[in-house]
């Protein structure tokens, strides 16, 4: 047998391969792990649904469903995303989302997913719209109740391609501390900043499991770095 006749053979071979592990009824139906995410924009003042199915694990191979399997969110048909190898839909408004999964078996399994408010970045008055260089600094967030068990909260600033995020899952917390060694990769001038909050959820699932997550993402300030 030649080199190309093999060559075409492993070709063949794993095309095949990554087909069958790309479609959910191809495996056992209590190995697929579910991953669903609601992320609401307040600059956009909309949500985003999304669901991953995995094989077995949370970093195993993407699935696609079966014909016979479905999943929906607050009632709607997801769509598949084939870039992201994920399900999608979006709708507007900060709302929570049902997610209804149906396997391949016909086994169903149900998830509420919700959000816990938006943490504000609202350092914006004519006295106080600045961050110092070489001070540590508490940010408080408005808006949002202190944080409790399952909760966290991501302080995001940004200069020009430079990203630094700050993170705070203290139960009891209602903002992030800034250190002055933070503010090394920036230069004086202007930082877009913004809270992120986080809600991780536990899921009603098959045997290989599953994640949930809600993120709300604050609108963006602008800020001046000052020494």
């Amino acid at each position: 047998m030649n080199i190309f006749k093999i060559a075409l053979i492993l070709i063949i071979g794993n095309t095949f391969l990554s087909c069958r592990k790309e479609n959910s009824e191809e495996i056992d139906q209590s190995e697929i792990y579910a991953d669903y995410r609601i992320i609401y924009k307040e600059d956009l003042n909309k949500t985003f649904a999304r669901a991953t199915f995995k094989h077995q694990l949370n970093t195993g191979e993407n699935l696609k469903l079966g014909k016979d399997a479905s999943i929906l969110v607050n009632g709607v048909d997801m769509v598949w995303n084939s870039t992201f190898k994920r399900y999608e839909y979006d709708f507007s408004d900060l709302d929570g989302a049902l997610f209804d999964f149906t396997d391949n078996d016909g086994v169903q399994f149900n998830n509420k997913l919700n959000f816990n408010k938006v943490a504000q970045y609202n350092k914006q008055t004519a006295s106080n719209d600045s961050l110092y260089k070489d001070s540590i600094q508490f940010i408080p967030w408005d808006n949002a109740d202190p944080l409790v068990s399952g909760e966290y909260v991501n302080l995001i600033m940004i200069q020009n391609k430079t990203i630094i995020e700050l993170s705070n899952d203290t139960i009891g917390a209602t903002g992030v501390f800034i250190n002055s060694d933070s503010f090394k990769p920036f230069q004086l001038g202007d930082i877009e900043v913004h809270f992120e909050k986080w809600v991780d959820f536990s899921l009603n699932t098959n045997n290989a499991g599953g994640n949930g997550k809600s993120q709300t993402i604050s609108k963006t300030k602008i800020v001046k770095l000052l020494n």
